[in-house]
């Protein structure tokens, strides 16, 4: 009796607790997490000073020269649009940065799904999959 109740009980612990693969799953996915995690901070880090550099150099007052001006300005509105795409990657990465704290990065934010690792590899910010862009 005692060992068919030792038996049942071992049963029922395994059939309660993660399979091997699936704990392997969830490892290898923590660790890419951590990596991904690290590279968007490295990424997030060059961003901020980029912006910085951007703002540095739209701050600067010109040359009282009009054609020299003339030129300043054509220049300081193609870094206004390079210091907008450069905010909006930051707000994207932060934003990825967020879903990792969260546990749900990698899911598509429409449709709940996962995104196709290949996606996640080009783009590690994105929070769509490929059908809900």
């Amino acid at each position: 009796m005692e060992s068919s109740r030792y038996d049942f009980c071992k049963h029922l612990q395994w059939a309660h607790s993660p399979s091997v693969s699936s704990v392997n799953r969830e490892s290898h996915a923590m660790k890419n997490h951590a990596k991904v995690k690290a590279e968007l901070q490295a990424k997030l880090k060059s961003l901020y000073a980029r912006a910085l550099d951007i703002e540095d150099i739209l701050s600067d007052p010109g040359i009282s020269d009009s054609e020299e001006n003339a030129i300043e300005m054509e220049n300081d509105e193609t870094w206004g649009v390079v210091g907008d795409v450069t905010k909006e990657e930051i707000r994207e990465i932060r934003l990825a940065l967020r879903r990792i704290e969260r546990g749900d990065y990698g899911k598509c934010e429409t449709c709940g799904k996962p995104i196709a690792q290949e996606r996640l590899d080009a783009m590690p910010w994105t929070a769509y999959c490929i059908s809900c862009v």
